[in-house]
């Protein structure tokens, strides 16, 4: 029972979050929007797990540490800049 009702919470605060955002009435980027994320992902997470859903469990594994890459940058860390590719230049002539 703790179970469903860690999942039905899970699920309303991310139907909530995403409302939120789509309105306007949250930036999607902003600290809220993440932590709601965080919170709602990790309620599914431990949902899935309970129930052995593992598309689920991964699904739900992706979308908290998205959430937690947002909290990051909304909390002003120094982040990688957009399109740096990470590795080795590739080589023309190879």
């Amino acid at each position: 029972m703790v179970y469903e009702v860690v999942g039905w919470f899970g699920a309303a605060l991310g139907l909530a979050a995403y409302g939120l955002a789509a309105r306007g009435r949250w930036p999607a980027t902003g600290w809220r929007n993440a932590v709601a994320n965080i919170v709602a992902g990790s309620c599914l997470l431990v949902n899935g797990l309970h129930h052995s859903a593992l598309p689920s469990v991964g699904l739900n594994v992706v979308w908290t540490l998205i959430g937690i890459g947002t909290l990051l940058r909304a909390r002003g860390l120094p982040q990688r800049a957009a399109g740096t590719v990470v590795g080795a230049p590739l080589d023309a002539d190879e």
